[in-house]
């Protein structure tokens, strides 16, 4: 573990209950980048919370203005959920797993049921950083992991492959 970030969105600007403020969400990602001691470019994995909702294209978009911050464009952005569905509370630590299992296995998992890119998400990229299908990955090493949402609450970690 790199570093971490957590914060509340206080349910303003656009927050709510469920729905996580965008000024909160990229305010935890940047701050996660800045204490990790690391460059943003050398996060090779995005790992969101995006849940197959509505608030997906407002996910991409904070993560897409949070990178914008260091002037880089997004690595490889998947959404673990669409493959086993959301685990409430044990959301984040399942996650955290699958990025590890990553790291140790060398592959990046895809997206699965996302093959028509959101209208708005295709204001950012032509999808060629969403993956379709499973591809070998054997130098992943680094990735950043969120999660946004109930109580409009943020947090963010950056993990690093141990290597002796």
């Amino acid at each position: 573990i790199l570093s971490g970030s957590n914060n509340c969105g206080a349910q303003k600007n656009r927050g709510s209950m469920t729905y996580p403020n965008d000024e909160a969400a990229q305010r935890c990602i940047v701050e996660a980048i800045n204490q990790s001691g690391i460059k943003p470019q050398d996060i090779q994995l995005v790992n969101g919370h995006f849940t197959g909702t509505k608030a997906d294209p407002v996910e991409y978009k904070n993560w897409v203005e949070a990178f914008r911050s260091f002037g880089i464009d997004l690595p490889i952005v998947q959404a673990s959920k669409s493959l086993f569905g959301h685990g409430l509370g044990a959301a984040g630590p399942i996650e955290i797993c699958t990025v590890l299992n990553q790291f140790e296995k060398g592959y990046i998992h895809p997206n699965i049921n996302c093959e028509d890119l959101h209208p708005t998400i295709a204001e950012y990229t032509d999808g060629s950083n969403l993956l379709n299908q499973t591809i070998e990955q054997n130098e992943l090493n680094c990735a950043i992991k969120a999660s946004f949402g109930f109580g409009d609450v943020n947090s963010c970690i950056i993990l690093k492959k141990y290597n002796e």
